[in-house]
């Protein structure tokens, strides 16, 4: 879909008060330096704002991956 190499998935549950799933999603570009893949690609959350993914596209991409993790009951 976005044209990664491989996709790291992430889940992080040991914040107190945090009792919800929490996962990252993260595809792993082709383009990545030997610095930013494996536990390195935290290494873009210290990114500059204006590289950041706009709050609609957030938003969007979350609800299509609520349509297509839906479970019809």
């Amino acid at each position: 879909m976005v044209g990664s190499t491989k996709a790291y998935f992430m889940f992080f549950a040991e914040a107190d008060g945090f009792a919800h799933l929490h996962v990252h999603v993260v595809p792993r570009m082709e383009w990545f330096s030997k610095d930013q893949i494996g536990p390195r690609v935290f290494a873009f959350l210290g990114g500059p704002e204006s590289e950041w993914v706009t709050e609609q596209d957030r938003d969007d991409l979350a609800l299509s991956l609520r349509a297509a993790l839906a479970v019809e009951s």
